[in-house]
């Protein structure tokens, strides 16, 4: 069971709505006879009095005589110059004791309708005191005073008046068959006063008998057409000249017109009395079900189109309330069930070359269901509102504390605390919360407190993943845009960024979310042991720490690039940074280049070398593909959307039947029957790798080392998918480089630059020139880039081979002519002739380059090493130019710490100033340091050459940081197994000319880490970079995005690692375990209760609970509830033992206690805020409400 409290929020959103409300969702039913359609006995609604969604104006009310001037009643009201009842007495106003003040005026004076007594009162109901605003004859205003509300009633005949707008009356089913929607009787029975508005305040509710809803399989045919009487109908806008006449001249009637839509009566046969009852529609909010295991197939264009026109007149506003697309952005919470849809609309909307029929990814979020438009006691109580993009005059479904839609956050969560059968999950999900809360700073702001549904959306992570797994919760709170706001990491740049674009000084990323993620979220300060005790160093006995400030910096660069998604979407409440989709992250602002980690070492290390994939990786199992629609360029990989605008670019087309892979995407619905129907699944992983055996010559296998995106389906509607290569990382240091440039060339320069690529890797385009380039006077550039699709990457090796095969020559690009002002193409568009300006990756070069080491000055510290920054010295073009990348030129301002190895000390071989570096014959000073020639070594060199070097598995974790691959990926017999070799708990692979005691480089070995229970894969190779000339080296860093080719995909990655970094972190576990126990019940546990729910959460389980994966939070929970300590009845007679219960759980439980029953309004807010001073979304700070190590007064304090 669980109980989401954005589900909670949005089925009971039950607000009225006649039109499209903003850009967040349509009225609903669409139809006056659909079920769950609302109607009422009374004639004013609520909405009147409310803000125009388009405008900022509310609803004017008149009256006339039915019979014509000075001939008494039956009197009309008329809202909009629109027939909303008739009554028999003169209409009066009153005062908000309802006694008498005066007769209504009739027209043309008028009344412009505002709200309740006290503007808290609601009045959906019958005789309920609505206030009114007078506008005099002459323009000025008049008295506020108020109307009973009347019950709505017609007089027959006269439908045919032609001074009077149209409008429908039609048979509803019989009134026996209708449901009755009231407050309920604890509104009714128990008069609450609020706040001056007096005791009486239970009279303002609905009755029994005043508003009712169609029910599912009531009969309304043949009474109603279904097809019939729309509630969005323009028929009604004939009206717009009689209204002209009665409203104040000054002010323009489609002001107004936005929501006033012409009314649909009903009548409804009484089987008692035998007598048909009036009833007048109520149109509601409509929020169609659109979660990712059912999305909305059209993505919520239906209800697009249907709010796509705009009201007559009033051009000023037009579009202005027209509801968004409901799709959502796909993303790592619902990508496995995307599902694809020919007649569905997008909030990106899809490129010009794609013309003619084409489907869209459709995908859902979690949580987003259906609201219930008969939830709810009447129109509000119990049920909720939505803050629209205009102020004014706003619903209060609850008491007018504050800001109500802030104080819905408040009501949803004691409602659920109160009355939900989850509460061990919606316990252990406030314990969660209050380790990472979000401050009040934001929680009562009016910009981003009333965003209901995003902070529901944020608080069921942690219902949701209560007895789950902790990983999960820590990427989806990284992700989350209400945090990323707290923390202030949303939009947080790189150095270079700041430095290329914002032209700025190079200021380095905001440290906010890297502290806190490590401080308070994940590891804490302070190196613990697993029973919570502090490690302390063996050398002082000074406490150990998990991190400096280096390791800060380091991973504060982790955390740049997430900003929030582009487009605001229907269907759902909030935008920006308060939407419930994940953030996304901007490949721009993303820092690129190594990162420390806390352990010594890199973030990456343990991930298999790029260069390491087995030949065509997009045919190997666990090869994963996502499904593009009828868009061909990746998500996940750099485009070049300037190119999507252009057909006829060269792809990959599968070939059906014979393509292994097409059969895999196609994954046709009867795979027996040939033609069978594709069924196009949204995420495809393989199972096996693809036998291309027979298959070679088809194009998607000739001569392709990647892919990028493949086509499946030409007609009747293109389909594509996009090939994403599994995590993998690359060495930044390398030797023999090659020089690969992006641009053009401008005379004899390159323009604008150029970049030293690993020739073994495929980061690069191809290119070549005519065989005979080095012959030709002056030189030749390069002449077509001679691609199988467009945005190919390939290795060096391969650029050559593509060369040769169409004879042609992998060259060192030089100006066709001599003219400085002659500008040519470096690079064709893969024979499209368009100019390579335009294209944003690089192309391959036989220039030579070579990677060079930055070292910073370590300054005169004892134990201060020297950090490291990477520049590319390239070969010059043929004006003796040398331009490369910012990211690698001299200058560059981008050092991190490296892992130094060996005993010579870093800090005293290392130049400490510029007299120091030009006195070594292979470097050279820098402003900020000593740059010097470099040579990486060992690259394929073995580590262990024989088993007997290796005493346990912990050696192979310790001297191994290069991971490998999954040795099944390979062709059969590229790996065998050579068993443990006599090393326990090791499985070794290894080529068939390796044994147990000669052992190469390619050997991985196999083993499962003790105290996480993952499967490590370690390739017996290390990587070392040597300073020439200088006693110094470092093991070769790797990172995970490509400088010069930077993917969204590895930057991805790159999170999941530091992620990944945090949560396999030794202090994480007694950290959380430490953590829980406190906010559990217990604020001094013992170390052995620590270790025993640490080790419950390293092993995933704990007496039969639990999943067996680390990380299990339904194990630590058992853990600390089942543990003896925490059942001792000795221990609970201990003052010292247990904690003093935090103030809202004495209320709450309090309440619990007497099965107290919570429904809105109410005003809870006050009580928590300003009452006991703790509100569920109102944390002081970061640390929540109080330090879990808060020592009360007394003995423990003075101990």
């Amino acid at each position: 069971i669980m109980t989401s409290h954005r589900e909670y929020y949005r089925r009971r959103l039950n607000k009225e709505s006649e039109y499209s409300s903003s850009d967040f969702a349509g009225p609903g039913p669409s139809k006056a006879c659909d079920a769950n359609s609302q109607w009422r006995t009374y004639a004013l609604s609520e909405i009147d009095g409310i803000n125009s969604a388009t405008t900022d104006v509310s609803k004017y009310l008149s009256f006339r005589e039915l019979n014509g001037v000075g001939t008494g009643g039956p009197y009309l009201w008329l809202v909009e110059g629109m027939v909303r009842t008739v009554t028999a007495e003169k209409p009066v106003l009153k005062n908000s004791q309802n006694e008498y003040i005066e007769d209504l005026e009739m027209e043309p004076t008028y009344y412009e309708i505002e709200f309740g007594v006290g503007n808290s009162y609601k009045w959906n109901c019958l005789g309920c005191l609505v206030k009114l605003l007078k506008h005099n004859r002459d323009g000025s205003h008049g008295i506020k005073a108020y109307v009973n509300n009347p019950r709505v009633d017609l007089v027959e005949g006269m439908e045919n008046d032609p001074d009077l707008v149209p409008y429908n009356i039609i048979t509803l089913p019989n009134r026996d068959q209708l449901v009755s929607v009231d407050d309920g009787d604890e509104y009714r029975n128990h008069p609450i006063g609020l706040g001056g508005i007096g005791t009486n305040w239970y009279a303002t509710f609905n009755q029994p008998g005043e508003e009712f809803y169609i029910p599912e399989g009531a009969d309304t045919a043949p009474l109603c057409d279904p097809n019939q009487y729309p509630i969005l109908s323009a028929a009604g806008y004939t009206h717009l000249t009689k209204l002209n006449s009665t409203v104040n001249p000054g002010v323009s009637a489609a002001r107004h017109v936005a929501t006033a839509f012409p009314p649909i009566f009903g009548k409804t046969l009484n089987t008692i009395t035998q007598q048909y009852e009036l009833l007048l529609l109520s149109p509601k909010l409509y929020l169609p079900e659109n979660t990712p295991h059912n999305p909305l197939l059209d993505g919520g264009k239906l209800i697009a189109d249907a709010s796509n026109t705009p009201p007559p007149l009033d051009t000023a506003n037009a579009g202005a309330a027209v509801t968004k697309c409901s799709n959502a952005p796909r993303n790592f919470l619902n990508e496995k069930q995307c599902i694809l849809s020919t007649d569905a609309c997008a909030n990106n909307p899809l490129s010009g070359s794609v013309n003619g029929p084409h489907a869209v990814v459709v995908c859902g979020s979690i949580g987003e269901v259906s609201n219930d438009p008969t939830s709810g006691g009447g129109a509000r109580s119990n049920a909720y509102d939505f803050k629209t993009d205009f102020t004014g005059r706003l619903n209060r479904n609850i008491g007018s504390f504050n800001d109500p839609y802030i104080q819905y956050k408040t009501n949803i969560w004691t409602n659920i605390v109160l009355n939900a059968d989850d509460q061990l999950r919606q316990r252990v999900a406030w314990a969660l919360y209050q380790l990472i809360p979000i401050g009040v700073d934001l929680t009562f702001s009016t910009s981003t407190g009333s965003e209901v549904e995003g902070w529901m959306q944020y608080y069921d992570i942690f219902v949701r993943n209560a007895f789950g797994n902790f990983r999960d919760i820590l990427k989806q709170i990284s992700y989350n845009g209400i945090m990323s706001k707290w923390l202030s990491f949303t939009d947080n740049k790189s150095i270079q960024y700041d430095l290329d674009v914002a032209n700025g000084v190079g200021a380095f990323p905001d440290e906010n979310y890297a502290r806190e993620i490590m401080q308070l979220f994940s590891i804490g300060i302070y190196k613990l042991e697993m029973n919570g005790a502090i490690a302390l160093n063996t050398v002082d006995g000074s406490p150990v720490l998990n991190y400096d400030n280096d390791d800060l910096m380091s991973m504060a660069r982790s955390w740049t690039g997430f900003v929030a998604k582009d487009n605001k979407r229907g269907n759902t409440h909030g935008s920006g940074v308060m939407s419930v989709d994940p953030m996304k992250i901007q490949p721009e602002y993303r820092d690129v280049f190594p990162k420390s980690d806390l352990m010594g070492g890199y973030i990456g290390d343990g991930y298999p070398l790029c260069t390491d994939l087995p030949d065509r990786p997009h045919f190997r199992k666990g090869a994963v593909y996502r499904l593009l629609g009828s868009r061909w360029s990746p998500e996940k990989q750099k485009t070049d959307l300037y190119q999507e605008t252009f057909a006829n670019l060269p792809e990959i087309v599968l070939t059906p039947g014979s393509s292994p892979l097409y059969t895999q995407l196609c994954a046709a619905a009867n795979a027996n029957t040939d033609g069978a129907a594709c069924t196009f699944p949204g995420y495809v992983e393989l199972t096996e790798n693809l036998d291309y055996s027979s298959a070679t010559a088809l194009p998607e296998y000739d001569g392709i080392e990647t892919f990028r995106t493949v086509k499946v389906q030409s007609s009747p509607f293109p389909v594509y998918y996009e090939y994403v290569r599994p995590p993998c990382v690359e060495h930044h240091f390398f030797n023999d480089g090659r020089k690969a440039i992006a641009g053009h060339v401008y005379g004899n320069q390159i323009v604008p630059d150029s970049i030293c690529v690993d020739p073994r890797s495929t980061r690069a385009g191809p290119g070549c020139c005519r065989s005979d380039w080095d012959q030709q006077p002056g030189g030749l550039n390069i002449l077509g880039t001679e691609c199988k699709y467009y945005g190919e990457r390939l290795s060096f090796e391969a650029n050559t081979a593509r060369c040769a095969s169409v004879g042609r020559a992998a060259c060192h690009p030089r100006d066709v002519e001599a003219s400085a002002t002659h500008k040519s193409p470096a690079a064709e568009y893969c024979s499209t002739n368009r100019d390579i300006s335009k294209k944003n990756w690089y192309s391959w070069t036989t220039a030579g380059c070579q990677t060079k080491v930055k070292l910073s000055y370590p300054g005169d510290s004892d134990g201060v090493e020297p950090t490291v920054a990477r520049v590319d010295g390239v070969d010059p073009d043929y004006a003796g130019m040398t331009q490369t990348s910012t990211l690698v030129q001299n200058n560059t301002v981008n050092f991190y710490k490296v892992a130094w190895i060996g005993d010579n000390d870093a800090n005293t071989n290392a130049p400490h100033n510029a007299a120091a570096c030009d006195a070594v014959s292979t470097c050279q000073s820098m402003e900020d340091g000593c740059l010097c020639d470099a040579l990486v070594i060992n690259d394929n060199s073995a580590v262990f050459t024989s088993s007997a070097d290796i005493v346990s598995k912990t050696d192979i974790l310790t001297y191994l940081h290069t991971g490998a691959f999954a040795t099944d990926m390979y062709d059969a017999g590229v790996y065998t197994s050579l068993g443990n070799c006599g090393i326990d708990g090791v499985e070794i692979y290894a080529s068939s000319s390796n044994s147990c005691t000669n052992l190469g480089p390619s050997a991985v070995f196999v083993v499962t880490d003790d105290n996480t229970g993952v499967v490590k894969r370690r390739r017996n190779v290390q990587s070392t970079v040597q300073i020439r000339s200088l006693s110094l080296s470092f093991r070769n860093p790797v990172h995970f995005i490509s400088m010069h080719d930077p993917d969204v995909r590895d930057m991805e990655y790159e999170t999941d690692a530091v992620l990944d970094h945090l949560f396999y972190h030794p202090s994480h576990a007694p950290f959380l375990a430490l953590r829980m126990i406190q906010r559990f019940g217990n604020s001094n546990p013992s170390p052995g209760l620590v270790e025993r729910v640490a080790r419950a959460y390293q092993t995933g389980m704990y007496g039969g609970f639990g999943s067996g994966n680390y990380g299990d939070l339904g194990a630590m929970m058992a853990s600390i509830v089942l543990d003896t300590e925490s059942r001792s009845v000795s221990l609970d007679a201990d003052p010292n033992h247990g904690q003093i219960r935090e103030p809202i759980l004495k209320v709450t439980g309090y309440l619990r206690s007497l099965k107290g029953i919570y429904r809105s309004p109410g005003n809870w807010g006050r009580l928590y805020k300003t009452g006991i001073g703790q509100d569920p979304y109102g944390a002081e700070s970061v640390f929540s409400f109080f330090l879990p190590e808060f020592e009360p007064a007394g003995i423990i304090g003075d101990s």
